[in-house]
């Protein structure tokens, strides 16, 4: 999909949706939550082409520098751990980003492989944003019992809950022809069969902007879970 540009250039080649003008409501409640719920350490499990998180990365190290924020010493950088199908963008983001940010690590690796637990361990906070609609959902759920599996606390994860039928694994989008786990697009909605995830804590309701600065509304929303409270079907 990066290779053949099938999502454009807009996001460094993840999409529209991974711009710096898309992400900066998401990029405010990230350090907000961090500050607030004591976060020390975060896995991205879909980081992508890195087009947007740097930045709020260290937006958030800068406040966690702040003494008495959000009622909390001052406290070193945040660890973050991207992980991502995509060996190439692993490979760049090691070389470009890594060296600057010795607390950043990254990693290739398939969430819904049986050793990803393993491979990443526990984090605090766990991140899967735009990556289920991709999947079909015998990989969402494989990925959202290795996510559970690696004993970590928080997870936000992206879906569209307005839908009220059943999840299909036909896609709705199929760029280049490309069917569900390798690049075709539907909506699913994590709190029906088969996810039956509770009531989250709170949603994020995403917007988008066009390269031209229409603002259009997502009905898409990031979803924030306690891992543990997760019942998954095995």
């Amino acid at each position: 999909m990066y290779a053949d540009k099938v999502w454009g250039k807009s996001g460094g080649g993840s999409g529209p949706g991974s711009s710096q003008m898309s992400t900066r409501r998401l990029s405010t409640a990230l350090a907000v939550f961090v500050m607030s719920h004591g976060i020390d350490s975060f896995l991205d499990a879909a980081c992508g082409a890195m087009e947007w998180m740097p930045a709020t990365l260290e937006v958030i190290d800068e406040l966690r520098e702040v003494n008495g924020l959000a009622k909390r010493p001052a406290s070193p950088p945040l660890n973050y751990t991207g992980t991502d199908i995509v060996g190439s963008l692993i490979e760049r983001h090691e070389k470009t980003l890594r060296p600057g940010h010795p607390q950043w690590r990254f990693i290739h690796a398939d969430m819904t492989d049986p050793g990803y637990p393993e491979l990443v361990g526990a984090h605090d906070l766990v991140m899967a944003r735009d990556v289920f609609f991709h999947l079909s959902s015998d990989k969402v759920l494989a990925a959202l019992r290795n996510l559970k599996r690696t004993g970590s606390r928080w997870l936000l994860a992206t879906h569209t809950p307005h839908l009220v039928h059943t999840n299909s694994d036909i896609p709705t989008s199929k760029p280049f022809g490309k069917e569900l786990n390798e690049g075709g697009v539907r909506g699913l909605n994590l709190h029906t069969a088969p996810y039956n995830l509770p009531k989250s804590e709170w949603d994020i309701t995403e917007h988008d902007y066009t390269d031209s600065g229409r603002r259009i509304r997502r009905t898409k929303k990031l979803s924030l879970w306690r891992l543990d409270t997760l019942s998954l079907p095995q």
